[in-house]
């Protein structure tokens, strides 16, 4: 088993609390997940944390070209 990770989102965070989000652009979302899906045999993916509509919309359409299951988190 691989654990494999897109980056969709920089934090400035401690145990407390987030201070600051930065969106991580679409077209790198897209990159790094063609890199991930190009090498692994995907066999399930979790989303996490999707700073922003954009983000999420990126995601939402990287993830109808796989098959496989998906959990939203």
């Amino acid at each position: 088993i691989y654990g494999a990770s897109v980056i969709t989102a920089l934090t400035a965070q401690n145990t407390r609390s987030v201070d600051a989000v930065m969106p991580v652009a679409e077209s790198f979302i897209a990159a790094q997940f063609q890199s991930v899906i190009s090498d692994l045999a995907v066999s399930g993916i979790k989303t996490g944390m999707l700073g922003d509509e954009a983000t999420v919309t990126c995601v939402a359409d990287l993830l109808r070209s796989v098959r496989v299951p998906i959990v939203v988190d």
